[in-house]
């Protein structure tokens, strides 16, 4: 963004996560991972959101829920997200399980303490 203010948009992406459908969710993941980083305080405002998505039917859903805590969480979104992305890490689905494993490297170099509660299930996964 060449350095330019993004609080306009900051609010609009937050909007767009906790909207009903796909699309609109999409756009405003996309806008999260682009306009915020980890040092952005606003983040803490979609952790909610992130957490309702990870509990959602729809595994494109879930995954866009999983690809903004790889991407952009903070250490508190990690600490209060980590057992969904423990339980999702055996999921089904192999592209949820993959999406998982990218949201558990970002948990673990967020809060190292993590690595205990991850480590039976690593091993089940290094399997496939």
């Amino acid at each position: 963004m060449l350095g330019y203010p993004t609080a306009f948009g900051q609010v609009e992406c937050i909007k767009l996560v906790s909207a009903p459908t796909y699309t609109e969710k999409r756009i405003g993941y996309l806008g999260l991972s682009q306009l915020l980083d980890e040092s952005s305080d606003i983040l803490m405002l979609v952790t909610n959101s992130i957490k309702r998505d990870l509990n959602s039917k729809e595994s494109y859903v879930i995954a866009l829920g999983l690809t903004a805590i790889a991407e952009v969480s903070t250490a508190e979104m990690c600490r209060e997200l980590y057992p969904e992305v423990k339980k999702l890490m055996k999921s089904g689905s192999p592209y949820i399980r993959q999406r998982a494993c990218l949201a558990a490297i970002r948990t673990i170099k967020n809060i190292p303490d993590t690595i205990e509660d991850f480590v039976e299930i690593i091993a089940e996964l290094i399997k496939d």
